[in-house]
């Protein structure tokens, strides 16, 4: 990948926002990078659940206290790595 490219990447998606979710009854905030709520936005869309549902799921696994934000990013990056067939460099470094 092109040096470049990765920087403007980096100061073009590395904006944080922030959505009022409703978790097990309660309003949660959570704040994360646009490009995770547009990849969140995505995959809810996909698999025709909403983003409260998965916020549930995540803390029905992790408990109330874990860090919501964690789990969804996690989320997020498996579920579209799981959906994407490896390259032939996928053990390689990036320079």
């Amino acid at each position: 990948m092109d040096t470049d490219i990765v920087m403007l990447y980096l100061r073009t998606e590395h904006a944080f926002h922030e959505r009022k979710v409703r978790v097990h009854g309660r309003t949660v905030s959570v704040r994360l990078e646009s490009l995770y709520f547009d990849a969140l936005d995505e995959m809810c869309e996909r698999e025709d659940v909403g983003i409260e549902e998965l916020a549930e799921r995540i803390e029905r696994v992790g408990g109330r206290g874990c860090d919501l934000e964690v789990g969804l990013r996690t989320l997020v990056v498996s579920y579209f790595r799981s959906a994407t067939p490896r390259s032939p460099y996928s053990g390689r470094t990036i320079h």
